[in-house]
């Protein structure tokens, strides 16, 4: 920080806002898609921690301005912990993409499917002799 101070505090006041403003919109996200019971408890559980998030980005500012150097401390402190929180919110993701095979994210990618080595349906897929054979004609069949 001592060599890049500036460099430092204006990649911090860009990316913390924008991380907020992210957490904040997938939140109401998470709410406008919910269908199930599950899917609101994820909404309820990503609203607390963007809440948490929240109060410990504006206590991190509020104490970073400070000249006392035990309120800088915990300012460093509020940040490792606003960070904190926005990895365990990503980590919320792993219930909506925790059913995606092998074989989906492959076509997802654009690579095809069937590949043996990624593929976790537990079966081979065949691959036709045809030129377009990694384009699926329905994804509907994923």
């Amino acid at each position: 920080v001592d060599f890049a101070k500036v460099l430092h505090y204006v990649g911090a006041g860009v990316t913390f806002p924008s991380s907020m403003l992210f957490v904040c919109l997938q939140s109401a996200l998470t709410y406008r898609l919910a269908k199930t019971q599950e899917e609101y408890r994820i909404g309820h559980l990503r609203v607390g921690m963007a809440l948490l998030a929240l109060v410990a980005l504006v206590l991190s500012g509020v104490f970073f301005c400070q000249e006392s150097f035990a309120l800088q401390h915990a300012s460093a402190i509020f940040e490792w912990i606003y960070c904190m929180l926005i990895m365990l919110f990503y980590g919320t993701f792993a219930f909506e993409f925790g059913d995606m095979s092998g074989d989906t994210l492959m076509v997802l990618s654009g690579g095809g499917g069937g590949v043996n080595g990624f593929s976790t349906s537990g079966h081979k897929t065949e691959v036709s002799s045809g030129s377009n054979h990694h384009q699926p004609e329905n994804l509907s069949m994923l």
